[in-house]
């Protein structure tokens, strides 16, 4: 498949969509949070970027489980197990540096984005593997 089919991209469309409103919503509490002073990331420039992950969450995780990704048919399920494994190796590497590294003075740290990121994969990978599941049992 070397191009989006129309229903690809209406669902792209749609979970962007959904996405944008997602963030938009984030945004507006964290704004409303700032009028009252409270802070609860290092500094406002993380605070933003870190509003970003629910967003990029719902549009990546819903355009794999429903087939509106790019070439969709190339992701096999043992490459899902080894995209999944890197982001379970990843995700454990920042844990275990240290607690330290994820807040300081009960603020968040720059140090969660790449928790953020190997979480972002695995949970990619879970539902890649899911949906190949849920398909194959269909056919």
């Amino acid at each position: 498949m070397n191009q989006y089919d129309e229903y690809q991209k209406y669902l792209n469309y749609k979970h962007g969509s959904h996405s944008f409103n997602i963030l938009m919503l984030s945004i507006l509490i964290n704004s409303s949070l700032a009028t009252f002073d409270i802070q609860w990331a290092e500094t406002r420039e993380l605070e933003y970027a870190l509003l970003v992950f629910p967003a990029l969450y719902y549009c990546l995780l819903m355009n794999i489980y429903k087939g509106s990704y790019y070439k969709k048919n190339n992701l096999s399920i043992l490459n899902s197990f080894f995209l999944g494994l890197w982001g379970v190796i990843f995700s454990l590497w920042i844990i275990f540096m240290g607690p330290d590294i994820l807040s300081s003075s009960g603020q968040v740290t720059s140090g969660v984005v790449p928790l953020l990121l190997g979480l972002m994969w695995v949970c990619g990978a879970s539902v890649h593997a899911i949906a190949s599941l849920i398909e194959n049992k269909k056919d």
